[in-house]
């Protein structure tokens, strides 16, 4: 038997594969990624490279140790099996760093949040709201002078100061001056992103994700908005910070949550966004997982759902069709990520529920494109402000200095600075495809997303509110800059906090619940300072915040 050489081994066994798989995370995370997003390279898969010469490198381990039975036939190819055995160390390596970056949720974010609780997650005493303003969401109107009773989370009594009569050891809070309105609720965020969806595991060298879910959940609570519906995230790390937020470790709106995406390999919501499926089989099989999750709904895109215009490498048609059948079958709401109107088309042919980025698409909506998501029902969430946030940003990288957006991104500004630079490359780039996406954009916010806006809002379409924060370089807890779209656009101040509270609840299916501030609705409320159904910036003076008769907010 040879003499063993422990320092030779642990050299070439330990330190060198970690070395050299940190080493090829660092490439990754730093190069790869960043100089590959503006080509045709599906950078994410390279991590299934990885795993396949990580799996051959393994088995041709097995296969030379099997020679092991002879050491006179091992010493002839102990080279060979070395430099597989090094290479699948260094693999392992590599694989196993970015998934912890990448994948914190299934090995240790839940132990990263708060264990303890940092309020009370139900109303333990009585309360009164006195000499306040309502905003009455069923008839339009502002109650005046008016007085609540909150008890046991619920709005228990609406009336004037004299016709309720206060119980003892009730703790009474003054709104004169201010008006109550129901928790506004934001139907598309996504509180897993500080600034962009393909910034992956590179924003987790800056801070984890568990911090900036934190902050994301606080500075969307603090705008008022009580509930939120989340859009696709890092794996399922949605489902634990909705969590920590009932448990009261985390301060935080209400969550409906999507989990990944129904896509495929290549597919708009890439890994880790999406499952990504090649079949009906696989459609049904990532439904079913999000359910077991706790999904509240489930979303898909359609082909040409990007910028690029990728047709069926966006999404196939046939998948989205079986994802839009199958989650029929389950009863459980499916909406559509859409950007332009041929995908449009075919997702409400499709039986498609909701459409998001809708009517923000980048061509004129036609009057039969209309007519079919009034017929079949479909409901549609504009985010404007997110694009035409992300155009200004392109134009002006350096206002994302400021101090708003380095409060809102916290650490992460780092990389939305990044970006925002690497998106002002594109005006002057000799990609000609970043250039034409670029003008895309800037000619669609210029010339089709008010029209479009104004076509839905006159058919009546249901119309719900969502800023798309987390995603494309916009901050969270900038509901107000998307309602003040709503009202440039056209519509009344008070429409616009309609479709915020009640027709946002009425997507969520909790219309019965929250959205308006009615005897038995739940107390998700907030106190603004003026009144934002006459000028809508007022949505941004936000005093106090409830939610469930609790007070998570007081500036």
């Amino acid at each position: 038997m040879p003499k063993t050489q422990p320092f030779r081994f642990i050299a070439y066994f330990a330190v060198l594969p970690i070395c050299c798989g940190s080493f090829l995370a660092a490439i990754y995370n730093f190069v790869l990624i960043p100089y590959s997003a503006n080509s045709d390279f599906d950078y994410y898969n390279v991590l299934f490279i990885v795993f396949w010469i990580l799996a051959g490198a393994a088995a041709l381990c097995v296969i030379l140790a099997l020679f092991g039975i002879s050491w006179r036939i091992r010493a002839k190819i102990k080279y060979v099996f070395e430099f597989f055995f090094f290479v699948f160390l260094s693999a392992a390596c590599f694989f196993a760093l970015v998934t912890l970056l990448i994948n914190p949720s299934t090995l240790f974010l839940g132990k990263k949040f708060p264990s303890k609780r940092k309020h009370l997650s139900e109303q333990t005493q009585p309360m009164v709201i006195n000499n306040i303003s309502i905003l009455d969401i069923d008839n339009r109107t502002v109650l005046k002078n008016a007085r609540v009773l909150i008890d046991e989370g619920k709005i228990q009594e609406i009336e004037s100061a004299q016709d309720i009569i206060v119980p003892s050891e009730t703790k009474v809070f003054d709104g004169e001056g201010k008006m109550l309105l129901p928790g506004l609720i934001d139907t598309h965020v996504y509180l897993g992103l500080s600034g962009k969806m393909e910034g992956l595991y590179r924003s987790f060298f800056v801070e984890s994700l568990e911090q900036s879910m934190e902050r994301n959940a606080r500075l969307t609570i603090e705008s008022g908005v009580t509930t939120v519906r989340e859009m696709p995230g890092y794996f399922d790390s949605s489902f634990v910070l909705k969590e920590a937020i009932e448990q009261g470790r985390v301060t935080g709106p209400k969550m409906v949550v999507s989990g990944r995406a129904i896509t495929q390999r290549g597919g708009y919501f890439g890994w880790p966004f999406g499952h990504l499926t090649k079949d009906t089989n696989g459609v049904r099989v990532a439904i079913d997982y999000n359910l077991k999750q706790g999904a509240g709904f489930i979303v898909t895109p359609t082909p040409n759902s990007t910028l690029s215009r990728s047709g069926e490498r966006d999404m196939s048609e046939d998948l989205m069709e079986a994802a839009i059948k199958y989650a029929e079958s389950k009863e459980v709401d499916i909406t559509a990520h859409v950007m332009w109107p041929d995908g449009v088309d075919k997702a409400a042919e499709k039986g498609i529920k909701g459409l998001e980025h809708m009517p923000s698409v980048m061509r004129p909506l036609k009057k039969n494109s209309v007519d079919k998501i009034l017929r079949e029902g479909i409901y549609v969430v504009p985010t404007i402000a997110m694009y035409t946030n992300l155009n200004r940003i392109v134009s002006d990288p350096e206002i994302i200095e400021s101090d708003e957006y380095r409060k809102r991104f916290g650490p992460s500004v780092k990389i939305a600075q990044a970006y925002a630079q690497e998106y002002n490359g594109f005006i002057t780039s000799e990609n000609v495809g970043a250039q034409e996406e670029i003008k895309v954009l800037d000619k669609a916010i210029s010339k089709y997303f008010k029209p479009n806006f104004s076509k839905l809002v006159k058919a009546g379409v249901t119309m719900g509110v969502g800023t798309g924060a987390g995603d494309q370089l916009m901050p969270h807890g900038w509901i107000s800059k998307e309602l003040q779209k709503y009202v440039e656009y056209g519509m009344s101040p008070i429409d616009a906090l309609v479709a915020a509270t009640y027709t946002n609840a009425f997507i969520l299916k909790k219309e019965n619940e929250i959205g308006r501030i009615r005897t038995g609705f739940k107390a998700d409320l907030l106190i603004v300072e003026g009144d934002p159904t006459v000028n809508i910036k007022d949505i941004e003076n936000v005093e106090m915040v409830f939610k469930d008769g609790v007070l998570v907010y007081e500036k």
